[in-house]
């Protein structure tokens, strides 16, 4: 495995690992959690580009690129337009609402993930 794939999947690896630890959080009713969302968000937000950034190295002489782009893109958008719509305070004021707002950014998520993966092993 090349560097450069081996770097992308780290990153898709963290990136991973963030939305998960995401998911926790609101999830957990054991006290007051919007910060470390906020927090978490903020780190979300940068290894999204992260991830962007060794994609484009990655794929760039691929035949992979264009959907790279396609799916890296849904991904980034679902997640912006989750955080825009949903901010934390609304985790506490309308939680089951808010959980229930969290499944297309899931769904998403989970076909850019195998989609990565799959893409690396045919390089």
């Amino acid at each position: 495995m090349s560097g450069d794939s081996s770097q992308f999947l780290a990153e898709v690896d963290k990136l991973e690992r963030l939305k998960a630890e995401i998911a926790q959080l609101t999830r957990r009713t054991d006290g007051d959690h919007r910060q470390q969302v906020v927090q978490v968000r903020r780190q979300i937000a940068a290894q999204l580009f992260a991830v962007g950034t060794a994609g484009e190295r990655l794929f760039a002489r691929s035949p992979d690129l264009a959907t790279f782009r396609t799916k890296y893109s849904a991904l980034r958008s679902a997640t912006a337009a989750h955080q825009a719509e949903w901010p934390a305070v609304l985790l506490r004021e309308r939680r089951d609402a808010f959980l229930a707002s969290t499944e297309p950014m899931r769904v998403v998520g989970r076909d850019f993930f195998a989609w990565a993966r799959s893409a690396v092993s045919r390089l």
